[in-house]
């Protein structure tokens, strides 16, 4: 009569050479919970490189049948039960007697004939990922094949493995399963001697596995903010993930680990795709799709302990070569893209239209207003971009590109972060305020024509949505208007004739 299954599992330690550098590639052993910044060349407006990756270097290839399965068909006679490999009152060359498995645990074992099978099983309780790590001696060929219970006819029936061709060449076994109760076997092909196996099982990251190669990687859909999760949870595991952008957009993004594992760019595909530093790990990315993996530098892995991918979109911008001065407001969610010039300008990716204009009349017994207010631009119009444009004239208040928080005004209604921008023209007027008031209203008239103007630009549009300085209805008529500078923008400017240009972070 055969025992109950047994309780109580000896855990056997067996260091794998496997694991001794195994997807170890390039990196350092970082803190626990540090937030790990994306290390990219410094390539200013030149295309990221993709980083080089030897995933064959790295792990054998997994569930790789190169011949088929030529044993006998089983059955379970008396219901489950399954044995110790402590329990030497079972040998376990039968599935009947079967060694219990768990996660995380390492087992060795012998094929003392040729051609015989070890037999393990494990239950699942829940949808699970599981992987299999097989080596033996250089003199033995041996093969996993994995089986599934017939809960019904108790027959077990064969759904995959891993039988590599070749004395001494590892296997490599993983899938996510099904709740159920399953079999594997340890079937020596050719000669006898020791193997080791390592067993590894996982309910939390089911979504995505097996996403363990570019092509199986999973496709995930970026919004404004998203957060990636995942486990890597045996140290043959490397997740990969496949992202796709339709439009140009400047993104940050990190990964964050308690076991220090590592984000890396490994390739791209689309006419136009292409990735270039902003700065640190904010990134410019064109129209493409691109993958992504994610590994563990130095063999840490937990079933448990997830990582977070995240991704900040920032704002979308425009696909323009030309247009490569830019400036930031991660918090604002703001992008300002010009040439070096300061001209051919967008914002969030729209074209910034620099025309504005208001025109009203007025007329009582008492007098009349006749106000035309308007910005026209000229093929000399520029933004003001360094200041070393407008050192030379303090008087001027000029800014160079930055974002306000519009909150509220009793002449323009608008409420929300928007751009601010000082516009100059070299050689003739761009700005007009052409107000003939006559009568009780002889006081509100004011004839000015110069060649400055500071705007407000809506992100969401590109269009001059109010005048900052000089306006003529905050500063001499009776209208008010509050806005603040809560935020940060920061500007990443190229070189420009061998010499960086004025500038920096400004609120």
């Amino acid at each position: 009569m055969r025992k109950k299954l047994l309780a109580g599992i000896m855990s056997v330690s067996l260091i794998f050479s496997v694991f001794k550098g195994g997807i170890i590639v390039n990196a350092e052993t970082l803190p626990d919970n540090a937030e790990n910044e994306i290390e990219f060349n410094e390539v200013s407006n030149e295309e990221m490189l993709v980083e080089e990756t030897n995933d064959e270097a790295n792990k054998c290839e997994s569930n790789v049948m190169e011949r088929d399965y030529t044993g006998e068909s089983y059955a379970i006679e008396d219901g489950v039960a399954t044995y110790s490999a402590e329990d030497d009152s079972a040998t376990n060359t039968n599935p009947n007697y079967a060694y219990l498995v768990t996660n995380d645990m390492v087992v060795q074992g012998a094929v003392e004939i040729a051609g015989e099978m070890r037999w393990y099983a494990f239950a699942l309780e829940e949808k699970s990922k599981i992987s299999i790590i097989l080596q033996m001696t250089e003199s033995m060929d041996a093969d996993l094949y994995m089986f599934s219970l017939n809960g019904s006819t108790y027959e077990l029936e064969l759904i995959g493995g891993s039988a590599t061709a070749g004395v001494g060449k590892s296997e490599y076994f993983n899938s996510v399963m099904e709740a159920g109760t399953y079999f594997f076997a340890i079937g020596g092909y050719e000669g006898t001697g020791a193997f080791a196996f390592a067993y590894y099982q996982s309910t939390s990251d089911v979504s995505f596995e097996i996403n363990d190669s570019q092509a199986t990687a999973k496709n995930v859909r970026i919004e404004n903010n998203t957060d990636v999760k995942g486990i890597i949870d045996c140290p043959y595991d490397v997740d990969y993930h496949q992202f796709t952008f339709t439009e140009a957009v400047v993104v940050k993004y990190s990964i964050s680990s308690s076991l220090g594992y590592v984000l890396q760019y490994v390739d791209k595909s689309g006419d136009n795709a292409g990735i270039y530093k902003v700065n640190g790990n904010m990134v410019k990315i064109m129209p493409g799709t691109y993958c992504f993996r994610v590994y563990s530098p130095n063999g840490n892995y937990s079933a448990s302990a997830a990582y977070t991918i995240s991704f900040k979109l920032i704002a979308r911008i425009a696909d323009d070569s030309n247009a490569y001065c830019m400036a930031v407001s991660e918090d604002a969610g703001i992008v300002f893209q010009a040439d070096a010039n300061g001209q051919n300008c967008y914002v969030n990716g729209h074209k910034i239209d620099f025309n504005y204009l208001y025109s009203k009349s007025y007329a009582t017994s008492g007098g009349s207003q006749q106000y035309l207010i308007q910005i026209t631009p000229s093929d000399d119009l520029y933004v003001t971009m360094y200041e070393s444009q407008f050192k030379n004239t303090p008087e001027l208040q000029q800014v160079i590109p930055s974002v306000a928080m519009y909150v509220t005004s009793t002449f323009t209604k608008y409420s929300g972060p928007v751009l601010v921008l000082s516009l100059h023209s070299i050689e003739r007027p761009i700005y007009s305020i052409h107000n003939v008031c006559t009568g009780a209203f002889s006081g509100n008239a004011m004839w000015k024509d110069v060649n400055y103007v500071n705007v407000f630009v809506d992100p969401n549009t590109g269009k001059v949505i109010d005048i900052e300085w000089l306006n003529y209805f905050y500063e001499i008529g009776s209208h008010s208007i509050t806005y603040a500078r809560p935020f940060t923008m920061k500007y990443y400017y190229p070189y420009i004739n061998g010499h960086e240009p004025e500038g920096g972070d400004a609120k």
